[in-house]
């Protein structure tokens, strides 16, 4: 019987340390695109920009746009729910609201593995 370095009940856990892993490597950077405003989550600078790079991180990862430089160039409302699950991928929807009422619904639920790997090719 062949060594095994990791059992089956290991193979979820070292699946996440993976994506987690990528995720990282793949968006270590949210250069080129301001994702929040100064000051949005605390008041002290250290603190608020430790905040805004973790959601920064995944939201450039799940390749949503910029609600907040989005906001400078378009009217109307936009809303954005970001699930950020413990043991799952990270689950984004957005409604983008026109000025006739009507709406748009955007549920790009392709989390950390697909925007890793279509980043990759």
């Amino acid at each position: 019987m062949p060594n095994q370095i990791f059992s089956s009940r290991s193979v979820p856990a070292v699946r996440f340390f993976i994506h987690l892993a990528l995720l990282l490597l793949l968006c270590g950077s949210t250069i080129g695109q301001q994702y929040f405003p100064e000051g949005v989550f605390d008041d002290e600078k250290q603190a608020n920009d430790s905040i805004v790079d973790q959601y920064s991180r995944y939201l450039k990862a799940l390749q949503e746009p910029s609600l907040w430089e989005t906001s400078k160039r378009t009217k109307g409302p936009v809303y954005r729910f970001l699930w950020l699950r413990s043991f799952d991928h990270p689950i984004v929807v957005r409604l983008n609201v026109n000025g006739d009422g009507t709406g748009t619904l955007s549920d790009e639920n392709h989390g950390v593995e697909q925007a890793a790997t279509s980043r990759g090719s």
